[in-house]
């Protein structure tokens, strides 16, 4: 995070005060994973930590990278595997993803505009938890329901910070 925080500040700031910059020292989960390690095993255990401690910025090599959810794990995200439980599927070989139509390399990565970035798949992703036991979370499908149509409006359009479109890095070529 502090690598994109080099020339995007704006977006790095908002980012530090979210909720998903702490997720792998959530008290909740330092709560509740022992609890799902010792009733289920490690794969329940590590069902959680695809979300909450993804470490994806230690694809790009960092060995100092952070655990919890940062830029990369949203912005090098290329699909899922299923729209729940941390099927997150990340490239970070792959072109940043923008969430604006007219994405421009840059000269500190490539990058590419990404439907998906926009998405409530994205989000439902990690936030669509499907056990075990009292480890449910549905929160992709109660939006679903509550916001039907076409016209359904993503996360982001209530979850994040409205962006004009336009240049977002301020950092010198």
């Amino acid at each position: 995070s502090a690598d994109c925080a080099s020339c995007h500040a704006e977006q790095a700031a908002d980012f530090a005060r979210s909720p998903h910059a702490r997720s792998d020292r959530s008290p909740v989960l330092e709560a509740l994973l022992p609890h799902a390690r010792e009733a289920w095993g490690e794969a329940a255990a590590d069902r959680c930590q695809r979300c909450h401690a993804p470490s994806h910025a230690a694809l790009l090599g960092h060995v100092d990278a952070e655990r919890s959810v940062t830029c990369v794990t949203c912005h090098a995200a290329v699909g899922n595997r299923g729209e729940r439980d941390g099927l997150l599927v990340v490239d970070a070989s792959a072109p940043l993803a923008g969430p604006f139509g007219d994405a421009e390399t840059t000269p500190a990565h490539a990058s590419r505009a990404a439907p998906l970035l926009g998405s409530s798949s994205l989000c439902g992703t990690c936030h669509e938890v499907t056990g075990p036991s009292v480890f449910v979370e549905e929160t992709l499908s109660e939006h679903r329901v509550a916001s039907p149509g076409p016209d359904d409006p993503s996360c982001a359009t209530c979850h994040l910070p409205r962006r004009d479109e336009g240049p977002i890095a301020l950092c010198a070529s």
